[in-house]
């Protein structure tokens, strides 16, 4: 989008995103274990690259483990081939190959923190792009953000809520906060449509038409949210009563048929109801 002053169109900001895969991966690991159907197979790679001119994601292949046949390592081997081929073929989207190894059960990437740092100073310095973003929450990145700041590119750090170490979150020009509302909204269709999650909006009244009140929750800032079940359909209600968007007579309220998954939800994605860390 260009912007016009005294006549004259402004050039659009050349903006590049830069991916750490093994923050993207445990993300969706974790949101896979609460989430029904979830995983990282099912994210649209176009709907992450919306906006961007150029798209870079690093990562390593899986690690054997010690106990895995061969057969086994194989098919993860085919797997993470066949997923990081589906991001080449969007278009924009580069993925660049670390190493992985297995050390004291834990599996440790090589080389591809150091190729994120050196393309993205690559880029700084010649000046491809105006403005970058980089998803982690690996604060070994911060002296990074740190040369990129201070040579004036502008950066903004996504990461997932609550997992960065502050220093990392301050050192850049703009942050980004991600939970499952971002991994959702970056699922295909056919996902979407199939694993309904809640959506908060606002409605008249200050209950639920039919709802047996079964509970209240306390905000870390002492606000309340009730939860309501309506028996005539199963269906569980989160009301914020002192949440109107400035509406008289109105609340907000988040709706699903499973209590678990609308708790789990609220407390993760709205964060304008809760107070959580960074």
């Amino acid at each position: 989008m260009s912007y016009v002053m005294h006549g004259r169109p402004l050039p659009a900001k050349t903006k590049y995103l830069f991916i750490d895969g093994g923050c993207l991966r445990a993300f969706s690991e974790r949101n896979a274990a609460r989430y029904e159907g979830f995983s990282i197979e099912v994210l649209d790679w176009s709907k992450i690259a919306a906006g961007f001119e150029k798209v870079f994601y690093y990562d390593a292949p899986p690690a054997r483990t010690s106990a895995e046949s061969d057969a086994d390592f194989d098919a993860r081997l085919r797997a993470s081939d066949a997923l990081f081929n589906r991001m080449r073929l969007t278009p924009g989207f580069h993925v660049y190959e670390g190493d992985a190894r297995r050390r004291r059960g834990r599996v440790q990437q090589k080389k591809v923190d150091i190729l994120i740092a050196v393309d993205m100073l690559t880029h700084a310095f010649r000046r491809n792009m105006d403005q970058a973003a980089i998803l982690t929450a690996d604060l070994d990145f911060k002296p990074l953000i740190d040369a990129l700041v201070q040579s004036g590119m502008d950066v903004t750090l996504w990461y997932p809520r609550g997992q960065p170490n502050a220093e990392l979150v301050y050192a850049a020009d703009r942050r980004r906060p991600l939970t499952y509302r971002d991994l959702f909204a970056w699922t295909s269709r056919e996902f979407g449509d199939a694993h309904p999650v809640p959506s908060a909006r606002s409605e008249p009244g200050s209950s639920v038409d039919g709802g047996v009140r079964e509970d209240e929750w306390q905000t870390a800032s002492g606000e309340s949210a009730v939860v309501y079940r309506v028996p005539s359909t199963g269906v569980f209600t989160v009301v914020f009563p002192s949440r109107a968007n400035k509406h008289s007579n109105h609340h907000i309220r988040a709706t699903h048929s499973d209590r678990a998954v609308l708790e789990q939800y609220v407390r993760e994605c709205f964060e304008e109801f809760w107070d959580a860390p960074l």
